[in-house]
């Protein structure tokens, strides 16, 4: 009777536990992957050049103070004069009419004198080369700022040394603007102590006295 009571007793034990057991396996769950990337944005770079700004060109003062080209040229009135007058910019156009479409006869330098036969608000009558021309009002001073008084003439002289300077100005610290060989000649249109004054294709330059002479070499 014992022995059946003990069989009894671990029948009832072990038939719940049995019951309890209802998966086929591990009952652990893995649990879901939570993990993600977070997306990252990148301000972009900015795509506008810094500003720059420069300086305008510089520009060279007009040939008058009007526009000289709608005035008739013929209609301009000059005022009789006999003065020398001396140029005030670099090169300068003496022109053939008192206007920017007249030809160009010469171009005149800093210091340039020349025999001004009349005026006018915008342009100068005068004589060139025996010439009766035109330069801007604008370039022209009656007061002297050359510093070198200058004899008017008007003869053939020629380079009687092996190699002499032509130069921009009466002065040794001025542009050399050409060598001459002995033999050539030159029109002369004034001297001084120092300097002679002359035409080289048909501008006005200037050359020491001892390079030059009336007689050829």
């Amino acid at each position: 009777m014992r022995k059946l009571a003990v069989l009894a007793l671990a029948l009832f034990v072990v038939i719940p536990l049995a019951s309890c057991n209802t998966g086929d396996g591990d009952d652990e769950t893995t649990p879901e992957d939570t993990s993600y990337t977070i997306e990252t944005t990148t301000a972009p770079e900015s795509t506008t050049e810094q500003d720059t700004s420069t300086e305008p060109p510089a520009t060279e003062p007009p040939e008058s103070t009007t526009t000289p080209d709608t005035q008739d040229p013929s209609s301009i009135s000059f005022t009789p004069v006999d003065q020398t007058v001396y140029v005030t910019g670099e090169n300068v156009n003496v022109r053939s009419a008192p206007s920017t479409t007249g030809n160009i006869i010469a171009t005149l330098h800093y210091g340039d004198d020349i025999r001004c036969v009349g005026t006018s608000e915008n342009w100068y009558r005068i004589i060139y080369a025996d010439q009766e021309c035109y330069i801007s009002a604008y370039y022209v001073t009656f007061d002297n700022i050359s510093g070198n008084d200058f004899e008017a003439l008007n003869d053939t002289v020629y380079i009687v040394v092996d190699t002499a300077n032509l130069r921009r100005g009466p002065s040794t610290a001025t542009e050399i603007t050409a060598n001459l060989n002995k033999g050539a000649s030159l029109t002369r249109i004034g001297k001084n102590a120092e300097w002679s004054k002359v035409l080289y294709n048909s501008n006005q330059y200037y050359i020491h006295n001892t390079c030059v002479s009336t007689t050829a070499p």
